[in-house]
């Protein structure tokens, strides 16, 4: 049997937010956050379980929870989404961390499940906070991408990755202040006794309707036929689209460029593989098209 050959990369993440560690660290545990981000990117956020449980070796609060992140029109092509795995293209983050403690020793950790390649991609990351005065902080984040060696695939699956989420984590500093913002005026607006309690703390949740006219687009350009959809992922097309889509948050962590990388290459070399055989029967010879 031959070894199965694993192929790895890492890289790292700093940028400035104009919110203090603390300020930033509380929007990990105000879902209205999450539900925020997810409406930004035209998802659908769902808690699939949550825990809150005191460390044993430090007796400080942590939490521990899955989400299950959808998009409202998925991306994938009806005519495509067979070749999938799971054709509602769902993701899942594992994540841990503190309640108040934000430096490297007590980062938070998590992991995604992609809905494609689940079993030969693996993404884990670390991302904490560092103070740079009272009201500014750093955020860093690590990020570990391993995959098995698949020929012609993995290599680009991994290059989207790490473009989606660097870019994704650039954002994360200005979409942390806006939600930051729009919590500290709906409070001012709201008298005392109608403010409504949050997931954890007593922090508003205001209703955000703007759908990412990115994703929309890409959306729309996915609906062409499969031919035109299996061009437009030559080359870093996986990393285009990833861009393309958007961006995703704090507590996503990139999650829908990842998935979105991994899932354009499977289809995508899910369509060659069938054009391949279609051709197989009309000619006497099957075309291969570059795929690089």
């Amino acid at each position: 049997a031959c070894a199965v050959l694993i192929t790895m990369r890492e890289f790292h993440t700093s940028h400035e937010c104009e919110l203090s560690c603390a300020e930033f660290w509380a929007l990990r545990l105000d879902e209205g956050f999450d539900k925020h981000i997810a409406q930004y990117d035209g998802q659908v956020f769902n808690m699939v379980w949550i825990d809150h449980f005191d460390d044993p070796a430090n007796g400080e609060k942590m939490v521990k929870r899955r989400v299950r992140l959808t998009f409202k029109e998925n991306p994938v092509p009806k005519a495509l989404r067979g070749m999938l795995k799971d054709p509602d293209f769902a993701f899942h983050v594992d994540a841990k961390w503190y309640h108040k403690l934000y430096d490297e020793p007590h980062a938070m950790v998590y992991s995604l499940q992609l809905p494609v390649f689940s079993d030969r991609i693996s993404v884990t990351g670390r991302q904490w906070a560092e103070p740079i005065s009272a009201t500014r902080c750093r955020l860093r984040c690590h990020v570990t991408v391993a995959a098995s060696k698949m020929p012609g695939l993995v290599g680009q699956v991994e290059r989207g990755v790490e473009k989606g989420m660097k870019e994704a984590y650039a954002l994360l500093p200005a979409r942390a202040e806006e939600y930051a913002e729009m919590v500290r005026l709906a409070a001012a607006a709201t008298p005392s006794s109608a403010k409504v309690s949050g997931a954890v703390g007593d922090s508003i949740s205001p209703a955000v309707a703007a759908e990412a006219a990115g994703a929309e687009a890409v959306a729309a350009q996915l609906e062409a036929s499969p031919h035109d959809f299996a061009g437009s992922c030559n080359g870093d097309g996986a990393a285009r689209a990833a861009r393309a889509v958007a961006v995703s948050s704090a507590t996503q962590d990139a999650v829908d460029s990842v998935a979105l990388a991994a899932a354009f290459d499977a289809a995508h070399a899910a369509h060659e593989h069938a054009h391949e055989h279609e051709e197989g029967h009309a000619h006497a010879h099957t075309h291969a098209h570059a795929h690089t």
